[in-house]
């Protein structure tokens, strides 16, 4: 089955998945039955040209590879799962791996479970014709995404103020394994860890910046399923994004335990208790609201 079987697609490249799914049914050779359809459209992209160079028993590319193969649907599969585009993704693929890796798609039915990550991803890789297994393997996929980076022009010792005058933005090609801090969270933080001149400022770099401080007003929002109910709290302690503190709300003035989302937000933790006389007052059926 090729993109002319689709039909047309729209001036953004989309088909709807009514259109995949009747190709999908009308195609020989492929049992709908056995794929389910999900999502709401299909963006249909041109192919383009491989980038590709053997090296030292791997095969690197840092574009999308050959259409129609189990290399691009890998290659596919893991833009999608970093958040990027394939031009953004450097993959160094197995030498060893060729056979599989250049295994035509076009009319069958590819299977990429991811089961394992770090500087290489791994997946267990099977392609199906109709009912049959024609393939299957398992490949380690190197992986460099290039990302926006912040680099320390002069090193930072552990404890001290990182100067905003001391950063600078830049574009680079980092393993998975690097997680680089954003700009806004650096400047006027304080350093977990020395930092050296010229490395990429991560995460564990830093300091969180706290998201609130103790006596700060909060959005307090209460889920049960699809239901929110919200009203206003007052912050116990200072928290970053993610910890969970306690919260006295306004109105029934009874004590919760909530996760700070972001600067002043929190959700309360489902089955928070409250404290002190409120505990026996209508302040306690509001926290349980949930």
């Amino acid at each position: 089955m090729c993109s002319s079987d689709l039909g047309s697609a729209d001036a953004a490249g989309l088909i709807d998945l009514a259109a995949v799914r009747r190709a999908v049914e009308a195609a020989a050779g492929i049992n709908a039955g056995r794929i389910a359809f999900s999502g709401g459209v299909c963006r249909v992209r041109p192919a383009l040209a491989p980038a590709a160079r053997e090296e030292s028993g791997v095969i690197a590319t840092e574009a999308t590879p050959l259409a129609g193969t189990v290399r691009q649907h890998v290659t596919a599969r893991l833009a999608e799962t970093f958040g990027v585009a394939s031009d953004a993704l450097r993959l160094t693929f197995e030498q060893s791996r060729a056979e599989l890796l250049n295994t035509p798609t076009q009319g069958r039915v590819v299977t990429a479970q991811q089961t394992g990550t770090g500087d290489k991803v791994t997946l267990a890789v099977r392609v199906y014709e109709g009912d049959t297994l024609i393939a299957q393997g398992t490949l380690a996929v190197g992986v460099l995404v290039r990302r926006e980076v912040t680099v320390s022009k002069g090193a930072v010792s552990r404890g001290e103020t990182v100067p905003a005058e001391a950063l600078t933005g830049d574009v680079q090609w980092i393993p998975l394994t690097v997680k680089p801090a954003a700009l806004r969270a650096i400047a006027g933080s304080k350093a977990r860890a020395r930092i050296d001149a010229g490395s990429i400022i991560e995460e564990r770099h830093i300091e969180a910046p706290l998201a609130v401080r103790r006596g700060d007003l909060l959005a307090l929002d209460c889920l049960s399923g699809g239901l929110v109910v919200r009203t206003t709290g007052k912050a116990l302690d200072d928290a970053k994004e993610g910890e969970t503190i306690p919260v006295e709300t306004l109105q029934w003035r009874s004590v919760v335990t909530a996760k700070v989302s972001r600067s002043g937000h929190a959700v309360i933790v489902g089955g928070a208790g409250v404290s002190g006389d409120s505990a026996r007052s209508r302040g306690r059926r509001a926290a349980r609201v949930p």
